[in-house]
């Protein structure tokens, strides 16, 4: 008479990190990324805003396989701002990772942008090695903002 013994190998789910821009202009789709690492048995993976699960349906797609899940808000509003959170749990554990998303409205200049002031030059002169890139004398200029090579 023989015995058998099977061993089960159990693992925690760890989320690896979350992708996405932290604002988006009203009006566009926020789309963001879980990426998780492997984990036993299989981990069911939601997500959450501002606490409250977040379900499939009017603009909320949620796809989430083995390696992680993706959530996109069509159409954001600026109550879709908020604290978004993405967890993962099987029957070892629970792991959590979360990203502030803000958004825009529509006629405001992202933040990240470097503002044009008094202070900050529009204009900068080329380097000598671009004399010869303006025709007819011309004055070679670097648009800052832009990186772009102008004529004057």
């Amino acid at each position: 008479m023989s015995n058998t013994i099977a061993l089960i190998v159990l693992k925690a789910p760890k989320i690896k990190k979350i992708k996405g821009k932290k604002s988006v202009k009203e009006g566009r789709t926020i789309q963001l990324r879980c990426q998780i690492g492997p984990a036993k048995p299989q981990p069911k993976i939601y997500w959450e805003k501002d606490g409250v699960i977040l379900k499939k349906g009017k603009g909320i797609q949620i796809k989430s396989g083995r390696k992680g899940s993706r959530l996109r808000v069509k159409k954001s509003k600026p109550t879709d701002s908020g604290n978004y959170v993405c967890v993962v749990k099987n029957a070892v554990s629970t792991d959590r990772m979360a990203i502030n998303i803000r958004i825009l409205p529509k006629n405001q200049v992202d933040s990240t942008l470097t503002p044009v002031t008094p202070s900050t030059s529009r204009f900068k002169k080329c380097p000598p090695e671009d004399d010869t890139y303006c025709l007819n004398n011309g004055e070679c200029r670097i648009i800052v903002l832009l990186d772009y090579r102008m004529c004057k």
